[in-house]
């Protein structure tokens, strides 16, 4: 009975140590497990430290704001009321639903050619919050402003497409030398030091030998006689060119003083004056606004030819007739067009005028472009997902005026420029690290070792007890083996 008890305590113990030792298994391959685990949570951990993210700047990069749906739709001054339009990948523009009701008013599918100008009254008074009857004002004095640059363009289309044409048929001939010898001698007592008059001392780049103010005056009003043959520039701007030219050399002759090396005047009060011809002359024209010749002959030298006209051919007066016909109509028209800028500008603030040019832009480039609604892009993640990716760009607009001819009333066309690109292209845009990504990546590694830890030390605490387990039921197996052998000794040693 006692062999039958202690053999069945033999298999009951030896069950339970296999069944530990299959436990111990387990919760080795968990602990290993347990590392992969940790592997894993590292490795979201790094992710999350070398997020980037695209981030606004200002400041060429010194600080940052959110690159947010808001800050690029929104006249703000974070953006200096400068629109950049989200794009898609087909031009169109991407908007939220703040925008939905009006675009559906421009183009009601979204398709590209939709019709902004004869919405945008309304559409301007509902999202400035300015009243209509202003902006009603504003788009006539706007009317009367292009009618009269449309009046300017045409004024200065004839001048170029008439007059000029004109003007070329008495041109001068033989460059600014043969314009000089039409002044012939110098005046005031002085004298050339080699040559006899003012062409010839022009190409050889002579001096005039002067020794008193009233000599220098003379040759000023000598100079001056040439706004004749300047009929395109005005006579008293040319002839306070010459005086400008001239006017430190009259000045440091009256003083006495010495005058510096290398400019139009040598010399001092003592030993007279020498006016070098080519500088002088060169100085004047440039100075009076005189226009260089084309075919310039004297390239690569200190002489210039300068475009002059000789006033003594019938065909000036052809062309003085029309010129000064043309020059009264084109006066009018100056002082209409600063009538109705003056009026014009009177009616909106600066603000309003950046708020109303921040919406036409936007609005155009739905008009002409076409639209899709996303309102995820309001997510600033989403959108710097979109952006990163390159599925959205950022669109900027420049504004055109009078390039494109004119509406059928006159009045002049204006057109924007697009310029389309990835988001990190555009000056604004800097990829940062993503600070809020790095927070939230060492949070969660945090709280996904915190688990891992407690699951570690709990299978530790279980593993430790079974082992405790274990080495008790192998000496209590040790103690029944040695119970079995001392009973086999002692039958054995009774049938002995």
């Amino acid at each position: 009975m006692g062999m039958a008890a202690s053999q069945g305590r033999f298999l009951q113990l030896t069950s339970r140590k296999n069944d530990i030792g299959l436990q111990l298994t387990r919760l080795s391959n968990e602990k290993v497990s347990l590392s992969r685990e940790m592997q894993n949570v590292s490795r979201k951990y790094q992710d999350g430290l070398n997020t980037k993210t695209l981030k606004w700047s200002n400041n060429a990069g010194v600080s940052y704001i959110d690159l947010s749906y808001s800050n690029l739709m929104t006249p703000s001054a974070m953006n200096q009321q400068n629109p950049y339009v989200l794009s898609d990948s087909s031009g169109k523009v991407v908007i939220a639903s703040n925008y939905q009701k009006y675009a559906e008013m421009i183009s009601p599918n979204g398709a590209a050619g939709g019709d902004w100008e004869n919405n945008r009254t309304k559409i301007l008074a509902e999202l400035t919050g300015i009243d209509i009857n202003k902006l009603n004002s504003y788009d006539n004095a706007k009317a009367n402003l292009d009618a009269a640059q449309a009046n300017l363009d045409g004024l200065n289309d004839y001048k170029e497409q008439t007059l000029d044409p004109m003007m070329r048929k008495f041109a001068g001939k033989g460059g600014t030398s043969a314009l000089l010898e039409k002044l012939g001698t110098t005046t005031g007592g002085g004298s050339f030091a080699s040559k006899g008059n003012w062409k010839e001392a022009y190409n050889a780049g002579d001096s005039i030998k002067i020794s008193g103010t009233s000599e220098l005056q003379g040759i000023a009003n000598q100079l001056k006689k040439l706004a004749a043959y300047f009929p395109d520039i005005e006579k008293e701007d040319f002839e306070k060119g010459i005086d400008n030219s001239i006017k430190g050399s009259m000045t440091a002759m009256s003083n006495g003083t010495e005058l510096p090396t290398g400019g139009t005047v040598t010399g001092s009060k003592d030993k007279g004056f020498e006016v070098n011809v080519v500088a002088l002359v060169n100085s004047a024209l440039s100075a009076a606004g005189a226009t260089k010749a084309q075919d310039n002959a004297y390239a690569g030298s200190s002489k210039v030819n300068y475009e002059w006209y000789d006033t003594s051919k019938p065909e000036y007066e052809t062309w003085k007739t029309a010129h000064d016909a043309w020059h009264e109509q084109y006066e009018a028209g100056m002082a209409q067009y600063n009538t109705a800028e003056a009026a014009l500008a009177g009616i909106f603030t600066a603000a309003e005028e950046k708020e109303i040019a921040f919406y036409d832009a936007i609005f155009t480039a739905i008009a002409e472009k076409g639209w899709c609604q996303n309102d995820k892009i309001t997510d600033t993640s989403y959108l710097n997902e979109m952006l990163q990716n390159g599925i959205y760009s950022l669109t900027t607009m420049t504004k055109s005026l009078y390039v494109d001819g004119k509406n059928t009333d006159g009045s002049a066309k204006y057109n924007y420029e697009y310029s389309t690109d990835i988001a990190v292209n555009n000056k604004h845009v800097y990829t940062v690290n993503d600070s809020d990504a790095q927070n939230d990546a060492m949070i969660e590694y945090e709280y996904q070792k915190n688990i891992i830890n407690a699951k570690e030390t709990r299978i530790d605490t279980r593993m430790k007890n079974l082992e405790t387990e274990q080495s008790a039921i192998n000496q209590m197996l040790q103690g029944l083996e040695q119970v079995k052998n001392d009973n086999i000794e002692r039958t054995f040693s009774i049938f002995s």
